[in-house]
C-alpha cells in the first residue's frame, strides 16, 4: 500500500506524526540523518517521551543511551544504560529485538503498539516509533525511540508498567527525497507500509 507521507495513516499517535515527518525533513537523500542534524529546539515538546538505542558488538540487548523523565516515569525507573523491554515476555521481547536490528542494519522505521498494566491492573496503550540515526563519533547506527501513551499519563498515579502485550508492529519503507524540496507538491515525500497485525 502507497501512501502520502503527510497523512500517515499507519502512524496513530499525533506525536509520533510530528517526529517522523521531523526525521523525515532532516535526512534528505540519506537512509538515516546524522545524529547532530537534530535540533532539540524544535522537537523539545517530545523529549520527555523520546529515547536513544544502540546494540554494541558482543550484546544482545539494545541498551539506552538516553531516555526522557517521561520513559523513566511509565517504566518507574532510570532507564538509561538499561533494556527498556528486558522485562518483557519472551515473544514481545524477541519482536521488539528485531524491530530495532531492522531500523540498525536496513534503516527501517517502525512504528509498535502494545497493551501495558500495573501491577493494580490500569491499563495504558503505548505506541513505539523507532527511526535510524547515525551517531557523529562512531558512524555506528543507532535507534531515536519515542514512547508515547495513548491516555492521559497522569492516570498512571505514578505506578510502573509491569506487562506488556503486543497489539501491531507496521515496518515503514522510505524511499530518498529529491533535493529540491521545494519543488514537491507534498513535502515528505512517499513511503511504503506493511502492516502485520499480531493475535495474543
Amino acid at each position: 500500500m502507497e501512501c502520502n507521507a503527510p497523512h500517515l495513516p499507519e502512524i496513530g499517535h499525533a506525536a509520533s506524526r510530528s517526529l517522523f515527518r521531523y526525521w523525515e525533513s532532516i535526512r534528505g537523500e540519506r537512509s538515516a540523518p546524522l545524529r547532530s542534524d537534530i535540533s532539540l529546539r524544535e522537537i523539545r515538546h517530545l523529549l520527555p517521551w523520546m529515547f536513544i538505542s544502540e546494540r554494541k558488538f558482543g550484546d544482545a540487548a539494545h541498551r539506552l543511551r538516553l531516555a526522557g523523565t517521561g520513559v523513566c516515569q511509565l517504566w518507574g525507573d532510570n532507564m538509561t544504560d538499561k533494556d527498556l523491554f528486558a522485562s518483557w515476555s519472551k515473544f514481545e521481547r524477541t519482536t521488539m529485538c528485531k524491530l530495532l536490528d531492522s531500523a540498525l542494519i536496513d534503516n527501517h522505521p517502525f512504528v509498535m503498539r502494545c497493551r501495558a498494566r500495573t501491577a493494580r491492573d490500569v491499563s495504558v496503550t503505548l505506541e513505539i516509533l523507532g527511526l535510524p540515526v547515525q551517531a557523529d563519533d562512531t558512524g555506528s547506527t543507532q535507534v531515536l525511540g519515542l514512547v508515547v501513551p495513548f491516555q492521559d499519563s497522569e492516570l498512571l498515579r505514578g505506578e510502573r508498567l509491569d506487562s506488556f502485550h503486543l497489539v501491531s508492529v507496521r515496518i515503514i519503507w522510505i524511499e530518498p527525497l529529491p533535493k529540491n524540496r521545494a519543488s514537491l507538491s507534498h513535502p515528505a515525500g512517499q513511503l511504503q507500509s506493511h502492516l502485520k497485525l499480531i493475535r495474543g
